[in-house]
């Protein structure tokens, strides 16, 4: 049933959240989000970007290079980290965690988050189909905002820099990543910013909100405890870079490149034990993304297909699919298919990196889900 609108609320802040960069400073910062409070509260959008500090103008990604951002609830005094034990595939429902599912579990340790994109968030905002929305009932305690960024102004390789190739961190460790883009690592500038003045930002986000009356909406699962929890599945296979079988992030290798793409596949589920509606299908994908797409894997069926968009060589916006803009169906135990194709020629320059054409590349599914309709 459809929600019986009485008044839609916008709720918005920056205050809490400013942070300095000088030119190719990186900053993982976190802090705590003033949040619409009240239990009958229901979110149907939610936006974010960078902004100056100053006019609230948004910053330009060739200046602030947004990496990702998550926005969850701490539950009390649980602000940690969880962790999926290795073992047979199971349903993971650790307080304050989300769920991932897949054919072979991992463990790793993993970011609590409701609601998180990356440098398209600006033109890509969760807002799921009318008539859906995320409850606040089931969450309790402050809400927490976590951000990476890295300044590109005046680096001498802005590409490398937001691909974080370790290389243009100082560090000759091959390949690249979050280990080399950390808090406190500077991407190698030019002669006449590196003693650059620091700017001033600040990270903005937008709530709407309503208050339910009469009927109720189909209940969105956020990716936090069970049993209303939205879910993440990452695009990369087993045999990670960093963590025990588990790979968030990888390279590129142009030598793997067929017909000049790279593909990585990941079967995955979206829920074991009940039917499920996905509501709402997120895409996340980095410089050098041609597509995702997702597929049954019992008869190929195409439940959803989606490719970036770009300017000046930014991914700004993912264009989705008709199928993947309208719920689709996700039956007990059913298996899918998450394939992710990146441009395996170009890119970083082979000087810099002879063995990869992009570093710290993603492939993501955010995807919300609501109970079956009957």
């Amino acid at each position: 049933m459809l929600v019986q609108r009485t008044e839609t609320h916008i709720f918005g802040r920056t205050s809490g959240l400013h942070f300095m960069l000088a030119p190719g400073q990186v900053q993982s910062r976190s802090g705590w989000a003033p949040f619409p409070e009240g239990s009958d509260r229901v979110v149907t959008g939610l936006w974010a970007d960078v902004v100056d500090a100053e006019t609230h103008k948004p910053t330009p990604l060739s200046e602030v290079y947004l990496h990702h951002w998550l926005m969850y609830p701490t539950h009390g005094d649980n602000d940690g980290p969880c962790f999926m034990d290795a073992g047979e595939l199971r349903e993971w429902s650790c307080l304050g965690g989300h769920a991932l599912l897949r054919e072979r579990p991992c463990k790793t340790p993993l970011h609590r988050g409701v609601f998180g994109v990356g440098a398209e968030s600006r033109f890509n905002p969760f807002v799921p189909p009318d008539g859906y929305g995320v409850y606040l009932d089931s969450y309790r305690g402050p809400w927490r905002f976590s951000f990476h960024v890295i300044s590109l102004f005046g680096t001498a390789d802005p590409l490398a820099c937001r691909e974080c190739l370790c290389t243009a961190y100082a560090n000759q460790t091959p390949g690249g990543g979050f280990r080399c883009c950390h808090t406190g690592a500077r991407c190698a500038t030019s002669r006449a910013q590196q003693a650059g003045t620091r700017r001033a930002y600040s990270m903005r986000y937008t709530v709407r909100w309503l208050e339910p009356a009469g009927a109720a909406t189909p209940a969105l699962t956020p990716r936090v405890a069970p049993p209303r929890r939205l879910r993440l599945v990452t695009s990369a296979p087993s045999g990670g870079l960093t963590y025990n079988e588990c790979e968030g992030e990888y390279a590129i290798p142009r030598a793997s490149a067929v017909g000049g793409v790279h593909r990585r596949v990941q079967r995955f589920m979206v829920a074991k034990h009940e039917a499920v509606d996905v509501a709402f299908t997120g895409v996340h994908l980095h410089a050098g993304g041609l597509r995702a797409t997702v597929r049954r894997v019992a008869h190929g069926e195409v439940v959803c297909h989606a490719r970036p968009g770009y300017d000046e060589g930014f991914v700004v916006h993912i264009h989705k699919s008709d199928s993947c803009r309208r719920p689709w169906h996700a039956a007990a135990g059913e298996l899918f298919e998450l394939e992710v194709v990146y441009n395996a020629t170009g890119g970083l320059s082979e000087e810099l990196s002879p063995a990869f054409a992009h570093t710290g590349v993603m492939g993501y599914l955010f995807l919300a889900v609501a109970a079956a309709n009957a």
